[in-house]
């Protein structure tokens, strides 16, 4: 199946960031967590509950940059799960190290480059279905 081009370069973005989207994640809990608790001498407005655990459970719950992120973090893990371990070796040294000798990263995997690209497209493929991004021709 062919990718659009626009569709290849963002998946690959979201990939390349995968870590950043970690870190962001953890630092977007901890200041949910970290905020505030609701005054006992202020009414808590409507649909707040008055106990501060419980609410910061409900803003975790509802944090659209939480959920956002928790969905980008696991369509990644999905998709390195289901693949092999040369396939996670060739996405940490792209996406994760950011490496472009892609040359020496086929001697390290033993792998042409044939097989790289190949590789990569399945990287590329696999996170793009686990994010409802490319959608499989369910006509067979």
């Amino acid at each position: 199946m062919k990718i659009a081009k626009e569709v290849y370069r963002y998946i690959e973005y979201e990939l390349a960031h995968y870590e950043d989207y970690k870190r962001e994640l953890g630092l977007e809990r901890e200041r949910i967590l970290e905020s505030s608790p609701v005054r006992m001498s202020e009414t808590p407005p409507i649909k707040q509950k008055s106990d501060s655990t419980g609410s910061k459970v409900i803003k975790l719950m509802e944090s659209t940059a939480v959920l956002s992120l928790e969905r980008r973090i696991k369509a990644v893990e999905k998709t390195l799960a289901r693949l092999t371990e040369t396939h996670r070796t060739l996405f940490d040294s792209v996406y994760i190290k950011g490496r472009s000798d892609y040359d020496k990263i086929c001697f390290e995997l033993s792998i042409s480059r044939e097989t790289f690209s190949r590789y990569k497209k399945s990287i590329i493929y696999g996170f793009g279905v686990e994010l409802g991004i490319i959608v499989l021709d369910a006509a067979i």
